[in-house]
């Protein structure tokens, strides 16, 4: 079984805080900013890839591996398995009944209501089932959802839905990526500690030494 320093442990705790953060509230600026970030990881772990020895090695290859997979598989306009379906649009469909809900009044259960980030008249309404399935979606005038008996004070600011889309686009592919660079190094660490534990071979004598020449 792999160990996990408290470094690694803490590390990995900021990265799930700050992507959590990041998807509650997106924002064009950090779309543009996690934007130049994937590509310069890239270039970084291909250097790293390059000049590093052993496990190090092994990590960012499995990155570089891991996310430019996931880029393409992520891609609908890939040319080639074209009827594997992208993950990054349902990922954020799923998640934003977690992340994104707005307020829900008691007298509905089935309804939620979230503020307009550009529009304060405007309000965003989404429509659920019994399952969580979204069945409609759609936008009104705050004055209609008043005369529901909702104050404008409990709804809460709906996040811009391309910037969440976006970002969870890119902290997928960087998930993913993370990923198999952990799965790469652990099982190099794994392979290393197997070939140390096995007994050393003995060294066969000259044949000076055992008598045949």
């Amino acid at each position: 079984m792999p160990q996990f320093s408290l470094r690694a442990l803490a590390l990995f705790t900021a990265l799930v805080c700050g992507s959590l953060t990041a998807l509650r509230y997106p924002a064009p600026m950090l779309v543009e900013s996690l934007q130049l970030l994937w590509p310069a990881l890239l270039i970084v772990a291909a250097c790293l890839a390059i000049g590093c020895r052993g496990s190090l090695r092994s990590l960012f290859i499995g990155f570089l591996i891991a996310s430019l997979g996931a880029y393409y598989w992520d891609d609908s306009h890939r040319t080639s398995v074209r009827t594997i379906p992208t993950f990054s649009a349902a990922l954020a469909d799923n998640f934003q009944r977690h992340l994104l809900n707005g307020y829900l009044p008691e007298y509905d259960g089935l309804t939620t209501f979230s503020l307009d980030p550009h529009k304060a008249d405007r309000v965003h309404y989404v429509k659920k089932d019994k399952d969580g399935n979204v069945l409609d979606r759609g936008t009104m005038p705050l004055r209609r959802v008043q005369n529901f008996g909702i104050n404008k004070a409990v709804l809460p600011v709906q996040p811009d839905r391309v910037s969440y889309i976006a970002t969870m686009k890119i902290l997928s592919i960087l998930w993913i990526g993370g990923i198999g660079a952990a799965i790469a190094y652990y099982a190099d660490q794994a392979s290393k500690r197997r070939r140390d534990d096995q007994p050393p071979r003995k060294k066969k004598d000259p044949p000076e030494a055992a008598g045949l020449a």
